[in-house]
């Protein structure tokens, strides 16, 4: 609710309902200390009540918690928390850093969805954000091409599943 109430532009009833967040989340965080994604969405939490130093604290708590090497997803997932904290807090050069790491490497993050998730709004000024944008993913024809860009692999990731769930299920695939 909070993040519905800020995109409203009603900032009171936001905090407090961020503030409700902190407490049922750090209740949370007492049974599972270990779940990285409390920590992570603790440190969203956080930054949105304008407590730097407790947002990043959780937020590479949440990261280091669950490494990129130990689960690609969702370590990626972390990093793009931790991006989303400092473009609220507005450390935007660290904030792009990371994004251009995950637009570097195979994941869900692309150019499309940082135009349209608000939650980047914090950087839509930024030089280096829009020239960010400005890279579009262009689709490729894959017939006359043999490489894909980091977006276009992160589109079929989709695809990669259903297909080894059928392979799984059957032993043919149509």
């Amino acid at each position: 609710m909070g993040q519905i109430y800020f995109l409203m532009n009603k900032p009171e009833l936001s905090i407090i309902n961020y503030d409700t967040a902190r407490i049922h989340l750090q209740e949370k965080m007492e049974e599972q200390p270990d779940d990285p994604r409390i920590h992570s969405s603790l440190g969203i939490v956080y930054a949105m009540i304008g407590r730097k130093e407790e947002a990043l604290r959780e937020e590479k708590l949440g990261v280091d918690l669950y490494p990129i090497y130990k689960d690609a997803m969702i370590g990626l997932s972390r990093i793009e928390d931790l991006a989303q904290i400092n473009a609220i807090l507005g450390m935007h050069d660290e904030a792009i850093d990371h994004i251009e790491h995950l637009l570097s490497i195979p994941c869900l993050l692309s150019e499309s969805f940082l135009k349209l998730q608000p939650k980047w709004d914090p950087l839509r000024e930024h030089p280096r954000f829009k020239q960010l944008l400005e890279k579009s993913i262009q689709s490729v024809d894959l017939r006359g091409s043999d490489v894909l860009t980091a977006g276009e692999l992160c589109a079929l990731f989709p695809l990669l599943k259903i297909i080894k769930s059928q392979t799984r299920s059957s032993n043919t695939f149509i």
